[in-house]
């Protein structure tokens, strides 16, 4: 079993939360002596705080700064998409 606290600051990891859970992309945002921030992407994107010894089902791997800028770009044009979509559903109304 892993804890938040093994994640590093300023990094994008793919984890589990719980077992059979879904696979999500977090940032880490900041650590505090008993807390950390984290970004989990997805739409909306949420920020939520956590204490590094809560439990975690699984660390999958910390993505690499190529991995991060094609995941950036995939995921900037599928919320483009998904902002247009909701803008054109919203004229409809």
């Amino acid at each position: 079993m892993y804890t938040y606290g093994l994640m590093e600051a300023g990094n994008y990891y793919l984890v589990r939360e719980y077992e059979h859970g879904p696979i999500q992309l977090f940032q880490v945002m900041m650590h505090s002596d008993k807390c950390f921030l984290f970004q989990r992407y997805g739409i909306p994107i949420e920020l939520e705080w956590r204490m590094l010894n809560d439990p975690l089902h699984e660390i999958i791997e910390c993505l690499s700064e190529d991995q991060v800028k094609q995941w950036q770009y995939c995921f900037r044009s599928y919320e483009d998409a998904y902002l247009r979509s909701e803008d054109a559903d919203e004229e409809e109304d």
